[in-house]
């Protein structure tokens, strides 16, 4: 059934198959809090209140979002482009990010 490949839509709590949640953190040594695989198994409401979210590359250290964070912004889903650990280094929203990639 193509249904069982989607998401189930129930008024706003939408439940994501594991390869259609829209957060992604590909990145060698990244991790966050709740896990990757945690916010798969979330609802499109729970990704949308997401309370004191982490963010860590191991080694390096870490960002907290501090408060509830919405993981389905057009700002926030793609956690490889907009946060940066390097050592003695963080950049959130890096220079030349513009919503949708880096500009090179």
């Amino acid at each position: 059934n193509n249904n069982n490949n989607k998401f189930k839509r129930e008024q706003n709590n939408q439940l994501f198959d594991n390869n259609d949640c829209p957060v992604k953190l590909t990145r060698s040594g990244y991790n966050c809090n709740p896990s990757l695989s945690t916010l798969k198994n979330m609802t499109e409401n729970q990704l949308k209140e997401i309370v004191d979210f982490i963010i860590s590359r191991e080694g390096h250290g870490s960002i907290l979002f501090y408060g509830k964070t919405d993981l389905l912004s057009e700002y926030c889903y793609d956690l490889d482009s907009i946060v940066h650990i390097e050592p003695m280094s963080v950049e959130v929203y890096p220079i030349g990010w513009n919503g949708d990639q880096i500009q090179q």
